[in-house]
């Protein structure tokens, strides 16, 4: 895949700084709006993976979840265990922080601190929470770093910030970083570089191996996504029609083969430990863990698939309006990276397709469409791609997508600052011509909030 970037000529220079730029932002936003904390039922089921396996040396949540009341919500499984419906992939991702937090803790009782090193009290939750803040900020750059490539530094730079501040994924970045959201997204961005570098090296066993053990960690954070393996093979089988034509159909399948296994190789040795340990806690090797405590089933599609994109109810293109002109990127990334823009419309509709059939494709309580924060690299490419597009066009008009740019961010954080403050339903439809006029009322309520707690963390 050929390398396009067209940087613009009259960019601001603040555009070409790259990752110092979103680095700096990282830790400007820290401090307000970080909050590490296992307040509602989907951290608890998280935590309590990591907090069992560390302190208890257990796969058996049941104190975890009495001790955040929450003993009544699961069933036992087969075996024996509380049902935790929850995949336990963040909390391997958690565990090296919160390990290292137990040995300070440790250390602190020794030297005569009383803080409990019992893996509730706050430097364990802060080791998790900084932990998946951090992978998101991974994300970022990743994601970042492929655009530069790709489309050039202003685009890269201005769209990456969009899609982060103008789309859940700060939220849950942030707000609720015990939520396997922030994880998700930096393993999809790590994939799509990673996969980028492999075509550019023509695909080398090594790299296609690490593709494989990628994939795999994604199926242990979110177990749907195992698409990713589905879409990897999929874009083999494309790849062994067109050289089957030019090549004849053994020597094509002989490279597929020389291409996949690698992969699966790599995803069996992270995958086949994951069906071990279902097997062992809920009694089968492959199971929606959803199913057994209510959390969600698979049913026919019906009118699902516009309420995904469309409805007030955490539709997409509702709650995160800037997604849409993204995903009409792809058509622009087209010109120019074929490969790419083929790969993420595959994904996407792949995505759309898998959240059609749930029930639960709406989040429950969330901050608008959370489903989709694992597609957030793609949707900075897109944008990315749009942007280069316009302004090979019209060499003038970065003024005014910036002004957009602006616009849509502070749209999305004065309606985060509604959902933190309640003037909107944490889930189901709302009104929308409401949630329009709390933009404006939102904001004294949210700059009094936000004075206080600075405030209080000064006084500390």
């Amino acid at each position: 895949m050929a390398e396009r970037p067209l940087p613009h000529a009259r960019a601001a220079r603040w555009l070409h700084a790259g990752w110092p730029v979103i680095t700096v932002l990282y830790l400007a936003l820290f401090l307000p709006i970080f909050r590490p904390q296992v307040s509602i039922i989907d951290p608890v089921g998280y935590y309590s993976w990591a907090r069992s396996i560390l302190i208890d040396r257990d796969l058996d949540t049941s104190n975890e979840y009495a001790h955040y009341g929450m003993a009544h919500i699961g069933p036992r499984t087969p075996t024996g265990y509380m049902h935790n419906q929850w995949a336990s992939g963040s909390a391997l991702l958690w565990l090296p922080a919160m390990g290292l937090a137990h040995g300070g803790v440790s250390l602190a009782r020794a030297l005569g601190a009383t803080l409990p090193a019992d893996g509730y009290s706050w430097p364990y939750v802060w080791a998790a929470a900084l932990t998946s803040t951090l992978f998101g900020l991974g994300a970022l750059l990743l994601a970042h770093r492929l655009a530069l490539h790709l489309f050039g530094a202003g685009p890269a730079l201005l769209a990456t910030l969009t899609i982060w501040l103008a789309t859940p994924f700060v939220y849950y970045q942030y707000q609720q970083p015990l939520m396997s959201h922030a994880n998700t997204a930096f393993l999809s961005a790590l994939l799509l570089y990673l996969w980028w570098r492999a075509h550019r090296h023509g695909r080398p066993p090594v790299e296609q191996f690490a593709l494989g053990l990628i994939v795999g960690l994604a199926v242990w954070v979110r177990t749907e996504d195992l698409i990713l393996l589905g879409l990897l093979g999929l874009e083999l089988g494309i790849d062994w029609v067109r050289e089957a034509r030019e090549r004849g159909p053994l020597p094509a399948l002989r490279a597929a083969f020389a291409r996949g296994l690698p992969i699966l190789a790599g995803f069996a040795l992270i995958f086949l430990p994951l069906i071990i340990f279902r097997r062992v806690v809920y009694g089968g090797w492959v199971l929606n863990t959803y199913a057994g405590s209510g959390g969600g089933t698979v049913s026919a599609p019906g009118v699902r698939v516009l309420r995904i994109l469309f409805s007030s109810n955490r539709g997409l293109f509702v709650w995160a309006p800037i997604t849409l002109p993204a995903i009409c990127g792809l058509a622009a990334a087209w010109r120019t990276q074929r490969r790419l823009a083929l790969f993420l419309a595959g994904w996407l509709l792949i995505v759309w397709a898998m959240l059609s059939i749930w029930s639960g494709w709406s989040g429950g309580d969330a901050f608008g469409p959370r489903h989709w924060v694992r597609f957030t690299p793609a949707f900075i490419l897109g944008l990315a791609a749009l942007i280069q597009r316009i302004l090979a066009r019209r060499p003038r008009a970065l003024p005014a997508i910036s002004l957009a740019a602006g616009l849509v961010i502070a749209w999305n954080l004065a309606l985060m600052a509604q959902y933190a403050l309640g003037f909107v339903a944490p889930s189901g439809r709302v009104d929308l011509l409401e949630m329009v006029r709390n933009q404006w009322r939102v904001i004294p309520a949210a700059a009094e909030q936000l004075a206080g707690r600075l405030t209080g963390l000064a006084r500390r």
